[in-house]
């Protein structure tokens, strides 16, 4: 696959999110000065970018931990697009990326069966919603009120406090690390140790052949495989984050 069908799909992907979307919601928009198609363009547009750059950023990763256990900060990206167009369209972004991702040739044997390279979107999915709560927890914690840059005037946008620099990566990777040990537990790792023959961890439980297989030994095993590349994910991708918000800003404003 060349690299002029990659952006091609990649923007047929984003029109049509968009487009899908506006059908659906069927809500009247007022046109001020000939501006609802602009305002959708734009929309279009941001979809469009943030989910290719989110997908070239995750190209680079960074073998950490067990097994080769690779870390990407892909979710930097999309923590910038939830900072410039908001939670709904940063969804779109997320898909995107993941809709892109599998359609890319594989890079491994492993990613080649579709079942585990399906699988591993669901848990990439999973962790940007987990990043975008913890910044969003920050926030509330914090009390900083912002809105989305694309709706947003300048003079709402205040110098970045101290604290978020601290309490966010905190939060962030506390999140992570628990809510991926969590799914880890639940779903991916029965997967894996049945040969997909076992859904959940309340199913390989109850099998006699893996009697061997407790919860606490199947944590131990997913803290050693991933929590490392968890907590650094957790830590580096608000910090970077937050370090570009401000020149994110001046751009956008």
């Amino acid at each position: 696959m060349n690299k002029f069908t990659i952006i091609v799909i990649i923007a047929l992907l984003g029109m049509a999110i968009v487009l899908i979307d506006n059908k659906l919601s069927g809500k009247k928009q007022v046109v001020l000065n000939g501006t609802k198609a602009t305002m959708t363009t734009k929309q279009m547009m941001y979809i469009v970018v943030f989910g290719a750059l989110a997908t070239v950023v995750g190209f680079f990763e960074i073998p950490i931990g067990f097994i080769g256990v690779k870390l990407d900060l892909s979710e930097v990206i999309i923590l910038i697009a939830f900072y410039v167009i908001g939670f709904k369209n940063v969804s779109y972004v997320i898909v995107l990326r993941s809709i892109i991702r599998i359609l890319l040739p594989s890079k491994t044997a492993a990613e080649s069966d579709i079942f585990w390279k399906l699988l591993g979107e669901v848990i990439a999915i999973f962790a940007s919603y987990l990043i975008i709560t913890s910044y969003i927890v920050t926030k509330k914690i914090c009390r900083v009120n912002e809105k989305p840059l694309i709706y947003a005037v300048p003079t709402e946008h205040k110098k970045i406090k101290r604290i978020l620099y601290i309490l966010g990566p905190i939060l962030s990777a506390l999140l992570l690390t628990i809510g991926m040990t969590i799914f880890h537990t639940i779903v991916t790792m029965p997967l894996y140790l049945s040969g997909n023959q076992h859904l959940t961890i309340f199913s390989l439980l109850r099998d006699p052949n893996y009697a061997n297989q407790n919860i606490l030994t199947i944590i131990k095993t997913i803290l050693t495989m991933f929590g490392l590349v968890n907590v650094i994910k957790g830590v580096f991708s608000p910090l970077i984050f937050l370090t570009v918000k401000p020149q994110i800003e001046k751009i956008i404003m």
